[in-house]
């Protein structure tokens, strides 16, 4: 499965949570499931 790379908005937010990157993967998997 390719992954589509998230939105702006959604980049936005990874970055925010960068140090967490555990946190990040979830918000990235959030805003990719809600563009499909």
């Amino acid at each position: 499965m390719a992954f589509i790379w998230p939105s702006p908005a959604c980049f936005e937010l990874v970055g925010r949570h960068r140090t967490h990157l555990f946190k990040a993967l979830l918000v990235a998997t959030r805003c990719h499931k809600g563009r499909l």
